[in-house]
């Protein structure tokens, strides 16, 4: 019962982050309306919107950090389906 209501809490907490996140970012676009001159090593963007970089800078992270939690999750899964086996075989 605890559990349930935790992971409740969690959900809404993590829910209120992101909305916190998201309003930040709008009110940030919204009240900086200069241009930015971005320089990566093999590409030179200039006088692109501010609000574009920071939103295109706010997905690419959110990318990666899907990326990178997909890779640890199923690295996990793997280690999961060896274990199970190897129990498996211990047992029978």
């Amino acid at each position: 019962m605890w559990i349930t209501w935790f992971k409740r809490i969690k959900l809404a907490l993590i829910v209120l982050l992101l909305l916190a996140m998201f309003a930040y970012i709008v009110t940030f676009v919204i009240s900086n309306n200069s241009m930015a001159d971005i320089n990566f090593i093999f590409l030179q963007l200039t006088q692109v919107p501010v609000e574009l970089v920071v939103i295109a800078s706010f997905v690419v992270g959110a990318l990666a950090g899907l990326l990178a939690a997909s890779l640890l999750l199923y690295k996990a899964s793997r280690k999961n389906k060896r274990l199970q086996r190897q129990y498996t075989q211990h047992i029978g």
